[in-house]
């Protein structure tokens, strides 16, 4: 590998997602890599697709130009000196949208969070950050939230 040149960084707006800001800024900064700055919103559920009346793609649509909104913030906050970012706002299963979208754009390296759930809550769950470590095709980041309490 000659370096990174597409990063991707994951948030769910959260403030643990913040906590990999900085890791993904200092990696694409040494390299001059562009971050893709990702939020995957869930899809309508199938069964209210057909819920008469109910518009799904144009609900989707709004959802989606939100996310987009939402991620520019979040990028005029926390990562206002580095310009080489690119907001991606997808729709889907978290896990599958970042993995997809990794090799679609042969990215280098994925930035994310943990949120550090405890083990009932996890094995309940189970972890975004976890399935993308296992399907991913690219090296994965999980920068672990130190604070978060223990379920």
């Amino acid at each position: 590998m000659n370096g990174f040149k597409t990063i991707i960084l994951t948030t769910d707006f959260s403030e643990t997602s913040r906590k990999a800001v900085a890791p993904a800024v200092t990696i694409a900064k040494t390299y001059g890599a562009k971050i893709l700055l990702v939020h995957v919103t869930s899809s309508i559920p199938p069964a209210l697709w057909e819920y008469p009346g109910l518009d799904v793609r144009a609900l989707e649509e709004r959802q989606l130009e939100s996310d987009r909104t939402q991620l520019e913030r979040f990028a005029a906050a926390n990562l206002p000196a580095y310009k080489n970012v690119e907001a991606v706002a997808l729709l889907g299963d978290a896990h599958t949208e970042i993995v997809r979208l990794a090799k679609d754009c042969r990215a280098d390296l994925i930035v994310m969070a943990t949120h550090g759930r405890g083990f009932i809550a996890h094995a309940m769950m189970g972890s975004t950050t976890e399935r993308v470590l296992r399907t991913s095709p690219c090296p994965v980041l999980a920068v672990r939230d130190h604070e978060a309490k223990a379920a």
